[in-house]
């Protein structure tokens, strides 16, 4: 009678050296910092700059990577196709743009973010470890910025809130806090609900207190979708009750935060001020919510004039004559490329979030948890900034995109091995 051994074959392209360990650590750590150097780089700022600087470490990785034969990537078509599709919508808007100067530098942050989202499936579909390494060290980066700015505003400025600047209080630039803290919320609830370790919670406090004191109503919903997203998705029933305290217990130390916090409670009250007097154009714009519902709605109108191509990418600004931002990315998309631009665009992200929800389900490691929370989350921001040719949103779907390349991998390769 032969013996059979259940033996399990690790896929040959599971091996992980120190170089990419440690580039791993610098991109996260990039990643992490990237909303700060943007205003503290401002004299040698270029559009190129970011894409570049956060790209080159995890470049540098595929570059050694991809020689072995051995390791091709079985991409999956389903994910890849509207990824295409989307970018050579970009690439053919560029061409009958009105604002020629404005649609190249569009282009080359597009094409970056692109060449980071192919680089990031080459790299993390090698090992778990690496994705742990780079998220892990992201949120650690987050917290720390996260510290600086509590201590810059709260304790320096006595300004009630939290900016980016750390010259002078200053509003500029929350956006880029928001996005990166409503990325960072989900990351760090499923990091924090996988180790159990006080650390983990003490880090995950200082991002969420940040995260109230940004005075944005766009960074706290959508960090709470993508908690909740991530939350649910990364539990089992007989954790829930372990989870539901440790909800408690956050929002307590909120609270008592709240309490004892010296908050701009006049900012906050202004902010939450729905409901004004419309007396006109000079209102409509003096006022923050409503000249944001002004710029989406004059992006409805440049769409509903060319409803199927758009009017070009980064037309936008010839097209509103006043702004530089629609504070809405999905009208942005219908203004410029038009139902062949949202099409792709609302499939491609729709696309990564089911697969990482599958995967979340069947095998819950928390960095694929944590990155499905990260992009529902930003999906909701979208609705309020533009930020889809920023890095981080390209390189949280390239990570779940290289999450199902790993389990596919796994699948194949851990096969039984009958042995005589």
């Amino acid at each position: 009678m032969q013996e059979r051994n259940r033996v399990m074959v690790t896929p040959p392209h599971s091996r992980v050296g120190m170089l990419e360990t440690h580039l791993a650590a610098v991109f996260g750590w990039l990643l992490g910092v990237w909303p700060i150097t943007q205003l503290w780089m401002a004299e040698i700022y270029s559009f190129t700059a970011p894409g570049v600087l956060l790209a080159l470490p995890i470049i540098t990785l595929m570059a050694k990577q991809m020689p072995i034969r051995e390791n091709r990537i079985s991409y999956n078509m389903v994910l890849l196709v509207p990824v295409y599709v989307f970018y050579g919508v970009i690439v053919c808007s560029s061409l009958y743009s009105p604002n020629i100067a404005g649609a190249f530098e569009e282009l080359i942050k597009m094409s970056i973010n692109v060449g980071v989202y192919f680089s990031v499936i080459a790299v993390l579909s090698t090992s778990n470890h690496i994705t742990e390494r780079i998220w892990n060290r992201f949120i650690l980066a987050r917290a720390l910025i996260c510290l600086v700015l509590f201590a810059r505003y709260m304790l320096v400025f006595k300004a009630g809130y939290v900016g980016v600047n750390l010259s002078y209080p200053i509003t500029t630039g929350k956006n880029a806090l928001g996005l990166f803290v409503t990325a960072a919320i989900p990351l760090a609830l499923s990091w924090m609900q996988s180790t159990r370790k006080i650390y983990s919670f003490v880090i995950t406090m200082i991002i969420l207190v940040t995260t109230v004191l940004t005075l944005s109503r766009g960074a706290w919903i959508s960090s709470l979708i993508g908690g909740l997203v991530a939350y649910f998705i990364g539990s089992r029933r007989r954790s829930h009750l372990r989870g539901i305290l440790s909800v408690m217990v956050i929002a307590i130390v909120l609270l008592l935060f709240l309490r004892v916090a010296p908050i701009d409670t006049t900012s906050l009250q202004a902010r939450f001020k729905i409901l004004q007097d419309l007396v006109g154009r000079d209102a409509m714009l003096t006022s923050s919510d409503l000249a944001r519902w002004h710029f989406i709605t004059r992006g409805l109108t440049a769409f509903a004039e060319s409803p199927v191509w758009g009017h070009g990418l980064s037309s936008y600004i010839s097209l509103i004559g006043q702004g530089w931002q629609s504070h809405n990315d999905y009208v942005l998309i219908l203004s410029e490329q038009g139902l062949l631009g949202i099409c792709p665009f609302l499939f491609m992200i729709f696309s990564h979030f089911l697969v990482g929800l599958n995967l979340s389900r069947r095998n819950p490691q928390w960095t694929t948890v944590g990155l499905t929370g990260s992009l529902a989350g930003l999906c909701i921001y979208l609705m309020l900034i533009n930020a889809y040719t920023g890095v981080l949103f390209w390189a949280i779907m390239g990570s779940i995109h290289a999450a199902l390349v790993r389990e596919t991998s796994r699948l194949r390769y851990d096969i039984p091995v009958i042995n005589d």
